[in-house]
């Protein structure tokens, strides 16, 4: 790519084929750049979908499954002897329920 040349040592002539050149290839270059965005948003629509918003099947979904997390804070104090416990640690657990939804049957 060429630098810029020194604007005040041209002619009105040269200033006026620069901007001629600028402009024929704005002109070549703005569909190309309609055409880019549109591929943009149409891989990224590609992306965003799951099977909530289209016909994938559930399992397309991957690993992102929303999930829940709930902190559980450790007792302070024995539940004995009431004295306060120092340097208590609590083991992570974990659980995973995958239960379906109820329906209401009518009898």
């Amino acid at each position: 790519m060429q630098s810029l040349p020194d604007l005040s040592q041209l002619s009105h002539a040269q200033k006026d084929e620069i901007i001629r050149m600028l402009w024929a290839r704005l002109q070549e270059l703005t569909p190309q750049m309609k055409a880019l965005q549109e591929r943009i948003e149409q891989l990224e629509g590609r992306l965003a979908q799951n099977s909530k918003n289209s016909s994938k099947p559930p399992s397309s979904d991957g690993y992102g499954k929303v999930d829940q997390t709930v902190s559980h804070q450790g007792p302070t104090h024995c539940s004995a002897c009431q004295l306060e416990l120092h340097q208590h640690q609590v083991a992570e657990t974990r659980q995973v329920l995958e239960l379906p939804e109820l329906v209401e049957k009518l009898a």
